[in-house]
């Protein structure tokens, strides 16, 4: 793997990954079902000790299309709210609208989305917890749980260097 410096904070406090060559995340075909079918998968409660998050089981890293709505500085770097598109018979179609991303400090990827920009963003789906926590009030069980779609992320490390992929049998 090749890495490269991070700066929370401190530019040698931590390390980052950037693109591998050779490397593929997946594409639509995983992507797309998975965020058409968020707020089934993707529910959120709270008790007075715990937020619970359901989430499906799923793949990692992803190759997304996406185009930048917005970029914002946060502590330790960027965030950008983009729309995630797919191609159905050769036309882009919209799968998800304003998902966060969030880009480390330090990365090139950082330096290089830019508003109205259409790209592929290479990365992985996590759940802010903070934002789950928020969904959550006022849902005290299991029943009550709520749709947290609102709470999905994506970490972006750079740009895909390799075509998607959509089987696990990738090298």
């Amino acid at each position: 793997m090749k890495y490269g410096q991070a700066s929370f904070g401190n530019p040698k406090a931590a390390r980052i990954v950037h693109s591998i060559a050779g490397f593929s995340g997946y594409g639509a075909s995983k992507f797309g079902p998975m965020l058409v079918s968020v707020n089934q998968w993707l529910k959120v409660a709270e008790d007075s000790q715990f937020v619970y998050v359901q989430l499906a089981k799923a793949d990692n890293f992803y190759q997304l299309p996406v185009v930048v709505r917005s970029i914002n500085p946060i502590s330790g770097g960027a965030e950008a709210v983009v729309d995630v598109h797919a191609a159905f018979r050769g036309q882009p179609r919209l799968v998800m609208s304003s998902l966060h991303v969030v880009m480390a400090a330090g990365s090139t990827i950082t330096t290089q989305v830019r508003p109205n920009q259409r790209t592929f963003l290479l990365g992985f789906f996590s759940v802010n917890l903070k934002k789950a926590a928020a969904i959550a009030r006022g849902h005290q069980t299991p029943q009550a749980a709520v749709p947290g779609s609102g709470a999905l992320e994506f970490f972006a490390f750079g740009f895909p260097m390799q075509p998607a992929v959509s089987s696990p049998q990738c090298q």
